[in-house]
């Protein structure tokens, strides 16, 4: 849909902004607000672009919750690793 469409533009841009240490926390901030459908995620990876900054001494903590909500927000079945294989 177009909405989805200029989310994921909206997102990208976000996601670029954190290449910039000054802007990381305002992004992060940005980021939280917004829901991400697990389709948009998988589009913008936005998740994968998170997660390289679960180790930064700042702002580790607030990337690791944005991803498990936008996870276990977007996992319309719940992810449990621990099932096995799912081929």
């Amino acid at each position: 849909s177009m909405s989805n469409a200029y989310l994921s533009i909206a997102v990208n841009d976000l996601l670029e902004k954190l290449n910039d240490p000054d802007k990381i926390d305002r992004t992060l901030r940005q980021l939280s607000k917004m829901g991400l459908p697990l389709n948009l995620l998988q589009d913008t990876k936005a998740d994968k672009v998170l997660e390289s900054l679960f180790s930064h001494p700042i702002h580790g903590r607030r990337a690791q919750s944005i991803v498990r909500r936008w996870r276990s927000d977007g996992a319309s079945t719940p992810s449990t690793p621990s099932s096995g294989p799912t081929k």
